[in-house]
């Protein structure tokens, strides 16, 4: 059950219950108990008493949709009611055997011998990747392939691309079905796997220093990724110094800027968003790491017509990339850039990213985050209850 539930007579808005309800949900494996039912009838006086009567419901994740939907019509739901709910389940646990493939051929190649078929098994995983709807799956699983087969050239363009991954980004990306309460101790070893073969093909203990940090935010507690190095906080003066390196510091712009947030001046943070702008550089980044130059679009017309069309380029490639173009719309500049060239994106921000959220939501992805944006920008719904407890 959960702990601090927070008082319905301190509840001064049905916004302020409602995220807290959110994000208390999100972190819990059963349903809400007895004792919020009077504190949600306080605060949200919208949902029906049919709804809020789901919370006897003894529910844990992971139980059968027939179990549900056999109790949803005991309470009196009908059929187009419990359709909706079914949508929600389904959009939430799909039959992705997508888990299931990565796991498979990765035992192939653990218990096989010959360097020529485990070539062509990392081959069939390339292939699998590649038409992976998971942003990071399919980085993580390009670099350490490319890096087991030996095409460093490969390996060094993913592993750039797995960087630019933060704890925002991967939340976007993240299918629900990946940790749902069946799957999420497959995705988990899964993900310990690969990394453990990039590991293995990074001969730079500060690249995998550089990776580890970068990817803590999985498990802060360490207990369910094992992580390599014993250091992942960085000082301020390592930073600065990796940061005007040739070798480590354009390599990995999100990585440093995410470092340096709050930590340095503007002037320092131009300069090195100055270097990023050279031709040869700027070629080289990924949409995922455009979130740096958010305030800083480059007045040179050159820099600034390229990165605005590499933007519109990218649009609708990717939830990601996506939702680090919307990002960038709240900047005047770019919104006037990129609607001066797209139609779509001169739509208000507003309705962009309600769009945007619905779209996450019922494409499968972690449904806390779109619903506490959702409920950030004012809209209420009783469906959200079902998102987060199925």
């Amino acid at each position: 059950m959960l702990t601090n539930i927070p008082d319905p007579e301190n509840c001064k808005f049905k916004n302020e219950f409602n995220i807290q309800l959110v994000l208390a949900m999100a972190k819990s494996d059963f349903l809400l108990g007895e004792e919020l039912k009077p504190f949600i009838k306080k605060c949200s006086p919208s949902f029906s008493e049919r709804t809020l009567d789901i919370l006897h419901y003894p529910y844990k994740k992971g139980n059968d949709l027939s179990d549900i939907l056999l109790f949803l019509k005991s309470r009196g739901f009908d059929q187009d009611e419990m359709a909706k709910i079914e949508k929600i389940w389904n959009a939430k646990y799909s039959k992705n055997s997508e888990l299931g493939e990565y796991r498979a051929l990765l035992k192939l190649i653990k218990n096989e011998k010959s360097k020529l078929k485990k070539y062509s098994y990392f081959n069939k995983l390339l292939t699998l990747a590649n038409k992976s709807k998971s942003v990071f799956l399919k980085r993580l699983i390009l670099s350490a392939s490319y890096g087991q087969i030996g095409n460093q050239g490969l390996l060094a363009k993913s592993f750039k691309e797995l960087l630019a991954i933060n704890e925002i980004i991967y939340t976007i990306d993240l299918t629900q079905n990946f940790v749902s309460f069946r799957n999420r101790d497959n995705y988990y070893s899964l993900v310990n796997d690969l990394f453990n073969l990039l590991r293995e093909s990074l001969n730079d203990t500060k690249l995998i220093r550089i990776l580890d940090t970068n990817f803590q935010f999985l498990d802060t507690k360490k207990e369910k990724i094992e992580f390599e190095s014993d250091e992942l906080s960085w000082s301020l003066n390592e930073i600065r110094e990796n940061m005007n390196s040739s070798l480590y510091g354009i390599s990995f712009p999100s990585f440093w800027m995410k470092s340096v947030i709050n930590r340095i001046s503007n002037s320092e943070k131009q300069k090195f968003i100055t270097k990023l702008e050279k031709d040869r550089v700027l070629r080289k980044l990924n949409i995922l790491d455009y979130w740096v130059f958010q305030e800083n679009l480059s007045p040179n017309d050159t820099v600034r017509d390229f990165i605005v069309n590499q933007i519109n380029k990218s649009y609708g490639d990717s939830y990601a990339g996506d939702y680090i173009i919307l990002e960038l719309l709240e900047d005047n500049i770019f919104k006037k850039n990129l609607g001066d060239i797209n139609p779509e994106l001169k739509k208000p921000i507003f309705t962009l990213k309600r769009n945007f959220y619905h779209q996450i939501l019922e494409a499968g992805r972690e449904s806390s985050f779109p619903i506490l944006k959702l409920i950030e920008m004012g809209e209420e719904r009783e469906e959200f209850i079902w998102w987060l407890i199925l």
